[in-house]
């Protein structure tokens, strides 16, 4: 279902794609155990739904919604935890519209979550997917909010946005002890032409989720035969697998 959604907090309207996915002959509301909250979901709803008739999930396995939220309006502004003047791979005019990444935090608990998630009594676990500036959001809802999603799906994080400055904070906040224990998966592509840049902010992300494996359920994986874009539906796929075992739920 494809509907749109006026938000008070961003003042303005959001378009929203909703799937509800059956395993087996599960045909009800009841049955959804799991929500998949996917960033650029304009883009990649697909690959998701994909990901999901994959047998290792056809059995055992309670139904799952799917909020595909689209962002026509602005990534630079969504995405990005802090604002800055000019950066890599983002031009002046985007530069001057980001820093609104915790506004959108509140946007995603306050209004989506409650809208979507009406009716469907028996979610049990909630997980969130985002790609570059949308992994990079999904590194700063767990920093901020650590409890709002059981499980942190990042694939080829920005992690080299405003001087790696999330990166810095990353170490910081996971090295206090705060709880709950999220489940966290980084996929990193093979970016050799931009690998200082780029590849070293997520190497760095990784090792900081290694020191402290107390505090997060993690697994990383390494795609050699990928890069930033076309690594999308294989590291989807292997997230989602991967979380339906290990991420925690929720009473």
């Amino acid at each position: 279902m494809k509907y749109t959604l006026l938000s008070e907090i961003l003042s303005e309207e959001r378009t929203i794609r909703t799937y509800s996915w059956y395993p087996g002959r599960l045909q009800n509301k009841e049955q959804v155990t799991t929500a998949i909250y996917l960033l650029d979901g304009d883009l990649h709803y697909q690959k998701v739904l994909k990901a999901l008739q994959h047998p290792s999930l056809q059995s055992g396995q309670g139904a799952v919604l799917l909020v595909a939220l689209g962002n026509e309006q602005s990534r630079a502004r969504d995405y990005t935890p802090s604002a800055i003047h000019r950066g890599p791979f983002m031009s002046e005019e985007k530069a001057a519209e980001t820093g609104g990444g915790n506004i959108f935090i509140s946007f995603l608990e306050q209004e989506l979550m409650a809208g979507v998630e009406a009716g469907f009594e028996n979610i049990q676990k909630r997980l969130i997917i985002g790609h570059s500036l949308g992994g990079l959001e999904v590194i700063n809802i767990l920093l901020k909010r650590p409890g709002l999603f059981d499980g942190y799906i990042a694939i080829e994080p920005s992690m080299w946005y405003d001087q790696k400055r999330l990166l810095r904070e990353t170490g910081k906040v996971l090295g206090t002890g705060r709880s709950p224990k999220p489940a966290v998966f980084i996929a990193a592509a093979n970016n050799r032409s931009k690998r200082k840049l780029t590849v070293k902010p997520v190497r760095e992300l990784i090792a900081i989720f290694n020191r402290n494996k107390n505090q997060v359920t993690f697994r990383r994986k390494y795609y050699n035969h990928f890069q930033h874009f076309t690594v999308l539906p294989a590291a989807i796929a292997d997230g989602i697998y991967w979380m339906m075992k290990v991420a925690p739920g929720r009473s």
